[in-house]
């Protein structure tokens, strides 16, 4: 498609690694950093001869945050999408945008990948560069800190908290209706007899 740049990149858990990636000051959402995560393991074959590959990393259930530590000290935090390539049948593909304000001063920024598993264990990966361009058009762009990944959070907790006021309301509703309800069954009751 137009508009969009979308590289792709194999980053080692296991290691530093050497990646650097082009963009130019003030894009937005125009850039996909697409990075298969892999790890290092050593085996031993039956002959005895030692072996080392480079296995996929298992993302399934996990979640996979981009920290970008921007040229003028100010740092991004953003989601990444989990794709299922199918090719290893294991989920190791993750791709994040990046979006203007990580691309807002010129320079280069540092990127840490952060892999949070369901059991919240965390895993970095570090040694991934953003060169990011000057452009004399972004004059009027102000660099700040971005934390999206934390605000979508903080949005899902606050929407969580309402719904559970709204069933608590709903089952005290439903309690104060059967209250009375059977205050009214027992005043019958005592009317008959």
């Amino acid at each position: 498609m137009a508009g969009i740049e979308a590289p792709e990149y194999q980053v080692n858990v296991s290691q530093e690694n050497l990646i650097n990636k082009f963009a130019v000051q003030g894009e937005e959402n125009s850039r996909v950093l697409t990075l298969h995560l892999v790890e290092t393991v050593q085996t031993v074959t039956a002959l005895g001869e030692t072996v080392i590959r480079q296995n996929p990393l298992d993302l399934t259930g996990c979640t996979v945050r981009l920290y970008v530590k921007k040229p003028d000290g100010n740092a991004t935090f953003t989601d990444g999408t989990i794709v299922d390539t199918g090719a290893s049948g294991t989920q190791n593909t993750v791709t994040f945008t990046l979006s203007q304000q990580t691309l807002a001063a010129a320079g280069n920024a540092h990127c840490t990948v952060l892999i949070t598993s369901p059991e919240n264990t965390a895993l970095k990966a570090i040694g991934i560069t953003i060169n990011i361009a000057a452009s004399d058009m972004e004059q009027t762009i102000v660099s700040t800190s971005e934390f999206v990944s934390l605000a979508e959070a903080l949005n899902k907790a606050e929407s969580a908290e309402k719904i559970a006021e709204d069933s608590a309301a709903e089952v005290n509703q439903t309690v104060s209706a059967a209250s009375t309800e059977l205050q009214s069954l027992k005043t019958q009751s005592s009317d008959i007899a």
